[in-house]
């Protein structure tokens, strides 16, 4: 069973290549479902994106600390 939201509707087929803004894909060091490397090869896709990798980070992103650690890496990006 499809659940609502979880379909790959047309705007998720688009290719990532046609991502022209600046691109900062920030990965958990620690995921335990997707391993560095996918991140790496998302990244990849993406044309001039930026890596980064938070340490400590798994899956998701409420571990204590992490929204503010993932905050300074967004607000970084974006000052550039």
């Amino acid at each position: 069973m499809i659940r609502p939201g979880r379909r790959m509707t047309h705007d998720r087929l688009v290719p990532l290549t046609s991502i022209a803004a600046p691109t900062l894909v920030i990965y958990g060091a620690d995921d335990p479902l997707y391993p560095p490397g996918h991140g790496q090869a998302l990244a990849m896709l993406i044309p001039n994106a930026r890596l980064q990798t938070a340490p400590g980070m798994g899956h998701g992103f409420f571990s204590p600390g992490l929204p503010q650690q993932i905050g300074r890496m967004i607000l970084s990006h974006t000052s550039r």
